[in-house]
Parts: structure tokens; C-alpha cells; sequence
């Protein structure tokens, strides 16, 4: 049997499942010390971990560093709740607010099946990514190149070929001056090379180039044709650059950001490690939520290739980032 328990007792249960105060800002969402803090690589802020009440009662918090406490942390709340929705047995509750009514929406937890359960997780995960973001300052372009871990060239043939750095030797690329260079029995399959022979170039061999590893000898930039996703591309064509920017630097908190490519018409491409597929689940949620573009989660779509020019400008690199492990790696 469901017990039907007020917002006051649910928060008080939520409390003691976490063992901490929670800020609450209403009857169902509170920010409270991230039960992973100690695990963080960087600055915790305020808001950073934020609990959801109603529906899937989550606790997220956008460190990405700290996820394995983070899901203790969960399972211990989501026990208690569903504890308590079954027997209406609260343990000193810990009083947050004058109201007593039921959470809004709150659905007893027995009572969802799996599919609603996670779709209700990365729900709640986006909502907390955008209010995140709502209060990160947007970047102006000028200042990506001081923040860039690597020299950027300011020559635009230099520029690719820094670049290209971020692959290894062998990798086998796509580079095409048009974007439908694909297919067609073969006929563009110059558009395929690997690493250091694109480098052999005497100019920049094309306008696009693609963020996955082809398998060898393939003539289709076809996803089945992918043999290995080392990084995910991040733009937008609603956004200006310098909101793109703050979503690229609101990412940069749990993913490495490796170059940041201006396209040369209004938008920037941020280039990101690609992340395991539970974030890139999430991201899925997240990112269209920031009004960012869902085609580039497809790994065979091609993206400006910096160095080469569109319409007479240039296709810039802003930023940089070889000083750790190469990930794309051929396996």
C-alpha cells in the first residue's frame, strides 16, 4: 500500500537519506554539499549539486568526477522515499517551509515502470544543466586564443595542420572540400587518408573534415563505415559565439574540451572528448535543451576544418589543447 506523505516529510526524508541540510528552493528542489565534493578536479560552486523531488527523486550534480558517490548517494534517497511511500514511516523530519501538501506530480516510485523512471533521470538532468547555464557568462571570442593550452598559429596554413594534431599518425580521416564527397562507386575515395599523408599536403586538402576513424579502405562516410568515435563536436546555429562559448565552458567542466574551431559564419565549434555513453545519453537530453544542433551527434558528420576559407574568411582555430593523451587512437 502507497502512503500519501506531505512535501514537509518528504523533504525531511530526503535530508536524512543524504545526511546534510538542503537549501530547498521550493517544496521539491533543494541544492545541498555534493556527497562527492572531495572526488571534484574542479571549483565547486554553490549550485553545482542540485536534488529533485518530484517524480524520479534525483540528486545530480554536474562534476562528473564525483558520479560514483553521487549514485550511492541516489540509491540511498530513492530507498528511503519509496520506504516511506510504502509505510508512511518518517524518522525526524527535518522541518523546510510552512507547507504540508503533497509535492506537485509526485508519483510513488513502485508505481513507474523503468522507461519512465529514466526518462524522468534525464529530464531532471537537463533541467538542471540549463538552469546551470543560465547563470554561466557568456565568452567573446577574443579571449579563447589566450586560454588556449597550446599555442594557436596565427598562420592559416600552420593552423590545420596544429590541428590535425589531435589524431594519431595512422588515423584514417575524411577531409572534403564539399560535403557530399562521399560514395558514388568510389569516386571520392582521395577524400580518405590518414593522418600524415593529409600532412604531406603542400595546402589545405579541403573545407570539412570529420571528428570519427574511418575503417581502411572504405570509400562512404557512412556511420556504419565509423570505426572509432574519438571526439564529439558541439555547435549551434541558434546561439551567437559567445553563448556557444558558455555552453563550451559549462561542458569543459566534466569533458575535455580539445579545440574550438570558428567557422567563419555565426557560429563556433567546440571539439570535445567524446564521453562514455551514459553521458552521451545525457547530452542528448541536455545539449538540443541549449538549443545546440543534434545533427553533430552522428559521427560521420563533417564540420568546418580550420585553416581552409568559406566565402573569402577565414575558417579560424581559436583553441588548442595537445598537452595530454592523444585519444584518437586508431584501436
Amino acid at each position: 500500500m502507497n502512503h500519501q506523505i506531505t512535501a514537509e516529510d518528504l523533504r525531511g526524508v530526503a535530508e536524512l537519506a543524504v545526511g546534510t541540510p538542503i537549501r530547498w528552493e521550493d517544496d521539491v528542489t533543494g541544492f545541498l554539499p555534493c556527497p562527492g565534493a572531495v572526488l571534484h578536479t574542479a571549483p565547486t560552486r554553490p549550485h553545482d549539486c542540485r536534488v529533485k523531488l518530484d517524480r524520479a527523486p534525483t540528486i545530480h550534480c554536474f562534476h562528473a568526477s564525483c558520479a560514483s558517490m553521487v549514485a550511492a548517494a541516489n540509491r540511498r534517497l530513492r530507498s528511503a522515499i519509496g520506504r516511506a511511500q510504502r509505510h508512511g514511516v518518517v524518522t525526524e523530519p527535518t522541518p523546510a517551509g510552512p507547507s504540508d501538501e503533497s509535492p506537485p506530480n509526485a508519483t510513488p516510485l513502485a508505481s513507474m515502470s523503468p522507461q519512465d523512471y529514466e526518462r524522468d533521470v534525464l529530464r531532471l538532468r537537463a533541467e538542471f544543466a540549463i538552469a546551470s547555464l543560465a547563470t554561466a557568462r557568456s565568452l567573446p571570442v577574443t579571449e579563447w586564443i589566450p586560454r588556449s593550452p597550446t599555442s594557436v598559429p596565427t598562420d592559416p596554413d600552420a593552423q590545420w595542420r596544429s590541428f590535425l594534431q589531435l589524431f594519431a599518425a595512422d588515423a584514417n580521416l575524411w577531409i572534403g572540400s564539399e560535403v557530399w564527397q562521399s560514395g558514388n562507386e568510389g569516386r571520392y575515395q582521395h577524400c580518405w587518408r590518414t593522418r600524415d599523408q593529409w600532412l604531406s599536403y603542400p595546402s589545405v586538402p579541403g573545407r570539412y573534415v570529420c571528428p570519427a576513424l574511418f575503417l581502411p579502405g572504405t570509400t562512404s562516410r557512412a556511420n556504419s563505415a565509423v570505426l572509432a568515435r574519438p571526439f564529439l563536436v558541439v555547435e549551434s546555429d541558434e546561439l551567437n559565439k559567445a553563448e556557444i562559448g558558455a555552453v563550451f565552458l559549462w561542458l569543459a567542466e566534466s569533458l575535455s574540451l580539445r579545440a574550438v574551431v570558428d567557422t567563419a559564419g555565426k557560429s563556433l565549434h567546440g571539439w570535445f572528448d567524446c564521453p562514455d555513453e551514459g553521458t552521451l545519453t545525457d547530452l542528448k537530453i541536455i545539449l538540443p535543451a541549449f538549443r545546440c544542433d543534434p545533427a553533430l551527434f552522428k559521427p560521420s558528420q563533417p564540420v568546418r576544418l580550420p585553416g581552409a576559407m568559406r566565402d573569402g574568411r577565414l575558417q579560424r582555430l581559436l583553441y588548442l589543447d595537445l598537452s595530454h593523451e592523444n585519444h584518437a587512437i586508431t584501436p
